[in-house]
């Protein structure tokens, strides 16, 4: 490794730990009022662990906020889901829409497993993937939140395209470059809300949901009535893209 590479990378190391510190500050309280309403709307656990293939083929265990009901996989669609599939939380789709379900990830870049940009981690089973990123030399790379690939088309693009954006990043790789990736996807992000918004639930019934949930441990004199829940079976869950884009996948998780 040349010298100006290896003092990148620890220059983007750096960036990563300082970065990452100060959000997990700055979020400490956001993230026990997402767990508290977790807790609340759903029994299960708060988080959930998924097995991913990171840096030189090594596998890591990322956290994500539960978004699904305990035992999905065993109701409605199977590892099929649609848009208002009912498995879903209603936390869990205001997370999903805002990315909040990602937060816990900011645990693996201090750990040293991510960092904020870079190829997003693929699934234990994504073999084509795994093999293709293998064979360009992307394995070498630190997955991260966001990359290349993502803001160019996200799930939507076939593997081999997706593996070719981020041969293209490892060309490009860069302090600038990273930070063209992070306000991109910032684009990217509030654009989909916008499409999102236009068929599902207004601002203020989103609100609504929120307080509805929050307010019986938050607020007991406001309680309101939480509702009751299908009675799932257990074992946790997480969202899985589809390799072949026939839709989203669901795994069980340790």
């Amino acid at each position: 490794m040349l010298k100006s590479e290896s003092l990148g990378l620890a220059s983007k190391r750096l960036l990563d730990l300082g970065v990452g510190l100060i959000l997990l500050l700055l979020l400490f309280i956001p993230f026990i009022l997402i767990s508290i309403a977790i807790k609340i709307d759903s029994r299960g656990p708060v988080f959930i662990r998924m097995q991913r293939i990171g840096k030189n083929g090594k596998p890591f265990y990322p956290f994500k906020f539960r978004t699904m009901i305990v035992g999905a996989v065993d109701q409605g669609l199977g590892y099929e889901i649609s848009d208002d599939d009912y498995r879903i939380t209603r936390i869990g789709k205001i997370l999903r829409d805002w990315s909040l379900d990602e937060l816990p990830q900011l645990f693996s870049i201090l750990k040293g497993d991510m960092s904020f940009v870079g190829p997003r981690p693929a699934l234990f089973n994504q073999d084509d993937l795994i093999f293709l990123r293998t064979e360009r030399g992307v394995d070498q790379l630190m997955p991260g939140l966001t990359g290349w690939a993502q803001v160019n088309g996200r799930d939507t693009l076939p593997i081999p395209e997706k593996v070719a954006l981020d041969v293209e990043y490892a060309e490009r790789q860069s302090f600038l470059f990273d930070m063209k990736i992070l306000n991109q996807r910032k684009s990217v992000r509030e654009k989909e809300r916008e499409e999102k918004a236009s068929h599902r639930l207004p601002t203020v019934q989103t609100a609504s949901v929120v307080v509805g949930v929050c307010a019986p441990l938050l607020f007991p004199v406001l309680s309101v009535p939480i509702g009751s829940l299908p009675d799932p079976s257990s074992g946790h869950v997480e969202k899985l893209p589809d390799r072949h884009r026939l839709g989203n996948k669901w795994c069980f998780t340790s």
